[in-house]
């Protein structure tokens, strides 16, 4: 059956007739359009309509329309009138970006009132991007040609201007003068400087040990050295006996003494570290293993966490009440002088407890880990040892969770392996009701002397008052502080302690870095005597028999035996 003809109800067969397109409101049609002509750039064509024959056959019994189709135009009354619609649209979009166009041309072209250098343009204001030359110009088209005497005269001045720049550039190497050179120096983007008020402005730091300085350093290892090799076989006997001091004396008797009552085979790799006590005028080894009636006891040591930002609070010269990090802030700043971390007040703290034989790191926020910013201001003021103690794992960085203080982070972190505390009492919230149960509740602060080299005092006691009216002190010994207590769980604890081959290998690595200072120097000449005396076969990086050979032709060239 011919597909162009249908079948009424009556039986009878008649031409089909195509049903019209839905009439669309121009309102609709105008949304539709614009939207096509925003993601399209193909052209707008009247949708095609079939052909309608001229003279149709008439129809008989043809059904009623319903009144829902009632209002539908025939179909070639909907085409005309879509391409009456389309027109219109086109011949309003044409004349509105005609007049928009020639009202930014008049507005940009328009000489505005008054200093025109300081003016935004028409097209700026309508965030239009501007083809301008600079600003109160005038369009491409409208502007002025400049003068060649202009062109010369521009041409003149930067002649000057880079022949001044190549004479200041000639000066700058012909110079001589050392404070001249200096401020050279601390221009360059490449160096690396800090802000120190004894210098009245930016100091420039190194990246390693100056001559001066590593000769200093070699000088007080040899001291060290000299005595640990004193009584090594290949040294007796070939090099000429010291005449050591009453103190030096002592000190082999204590070394030997200590060996004959532990035995040799007590300080061999495994073994725990060895504690230096202070409690006397000469630091005094301590073994951690004693026998009493009930049996034998080891003593397990906390390991220490040192609160950085404290150790920063107790060198500045500022007032008591100055304090850093201690708001409810987890935002860091980007850099601030007062912030300016002393590397050498975090070493001694370290060293002191690692001589102890504690396990030790130092917290600081994430604020130091960048400690180089992008204009190469330094955040800590010794960045050779401050990068070296982050490689030796001494320094964490920590992050402030929002809404928490920098001290109580570090307080649960202090209470979840019960370390020793080294922080500052000023942290800590004066409501707060303190039993000294807990671990960052028994704080100790180390006292900073007004020397040149910063002498340092700890003492791992403290002592408190009950009540505000009374008269006499509360003490904590040392032992609670510095000790896990005695029954405790010991799976913990023996996760946190340090064995004799890491306290004796960090400690020479650390003897690289600055000059020891008197106490601690005592102390590591009795700690490496030990090993040396007992044969205990532990690694010294660059503490060995090598280095105290090449060490010696340094400073004491003098004839082999």
């Amino acid at each position: 059956m011919d597909s162009e003809y249908v079948v009424t109800l009556t039986g009878d067969l008649i031409p089909r007739v195509p049903r019209p397109p839905p009439v669309v409101p121009p309102e609709v049609q105008r949304e539709e359009v614009e939207e096509q002509a925003n993601t399209s750039e193909t052209f707008h064509t009247p949708p095609e309509f079939p052909d309608i024959p001229e003279n149709p056959e008439p129809v008989q019994s043809l059904p009623t329309q319903s009144p829902s189709t009632s209002s539908i135009p025939p179909a070639a009354n909907a085409a005309e009138e879509w391409e009456i619609i389309e027109s219109m649209r086109i011949s309003s979009e044409e004349v509105a970006d005609t007049t928009i166009t020639e009202q930014i041309i008049r507005e940009a072209t328009r000489v505005p009132d008054g200093n025109v250098r300081y003016r935004r343009s028409p097209l700026e204001h309508r965030g239009f991007p501007t083809n301008f030359h600079g600003r109160g110009r005038r369009c491409d088209n409208d502007e002025e040609e400049v003068p060649v005497e202009g062109w010369d005269k521009l041409g003149d001045q930067l002649t000057e201007l880079a022949n001044f720049l190549k004479e200041e550039d000639q000066k700058k190497e012909n110079e001589t003068d050392p404070v001249a050179l200096y401020y050279q120096k601390l221009d360059d983007v490449n160096t690396f400087k800090i802000f120190d008020t004894k210098c009245d402005g930016f100091k420039i730091l190194r990246t390693e040990r100056s001559e001066e300085e590593q000769l200093e350093i070699d000088q007080s290892n040899y001291e060290i050295l000299k005595f640990v090799y004193s009584r090594h076989t290949e040294v007796v006997g070939v090099v000429q006996q010291m005449d050591w001091d009453q103190m030096e004396t002592d000190l082999w008797k204590s070394i030997d003494r200590f060996i004959r009552e532990y035995n040799c085979s007590s300080f061999r790799t495994g073994a725990l570290s060895v504690a230096i006590g202070f409690e006397k005028v000469t630091p005094q080894l301590t073994y951690r293993i004693i026998e009493e009636n009930t049996g034998v006891k080891t003593i397990l040591l906390r390991p220490v966490l040192i609160d950085g930002v404290a150790v920063l609070a107790a060198t500045h010269t500022y007032d008591e009440s100055f304090k850093v990090f201690s708001r409810n802030d987890s935002e860091m700043p980007i850099y601030q002088e007062v912030l300016n971390l002393p590397v050498k007040a975090i070493f001694d703290v370290i060293m002191n407890f690692l001589i102890r034989g504690h396990k030790t790191v130092v917290h600081l926020p994430k604020y130091y880990e960048d400690y180089i910013t992008p204009g190469g201001i330094s955040k800590v003021d010794d960045i050779f040892a401050f990068q070296r103690l982050i490689d030796l794992d001494y320094i964490k960085f920590s992050e402030v969770p929002e809404r928490r203080r920098w001290f109580n982070e570090l307080c649960m972190k202090v209470d979840h392996i019960g370390a020793v505390f080294v922080s500052s009492i000023e942290y800590r919230r004066r409501d707060l009701k303190i039993t000294y149960n807990k671990a960052s509740e028994r704080i100790i602060t180390p006292c900073f002397l007004n020397t040149d080299d910063r002498l340092m005092i700890v003492q791992p006691t403290i002592r408190y008052r009950e009540k505000p009216t009374d008269k006499r002190f509360t003490m904590i010994q040392e032992k609670t502080v510095l000790q896990f207590p005695d029954g405790a769980d010991e799976r913990g604890p023996l996760a946190e302690q340090l064995y004799l081959e890491k306290q004796i290998e960090s400690i020479c690595q650390l003897c690289q870095l600055y000059p020891m200072k008197f106490l601690h120097e005592v102390s590591i000449k009795q700690l490496l005597a030990l090993v040396v005396r007992a044969e205990s076969n532990i690694e010294m990086p660059k503490m060995d028999l090598d280095t105290y050979w090449s060490l010696r032709d340094k400073f004491d060239p003098r004839p082999i035996l």
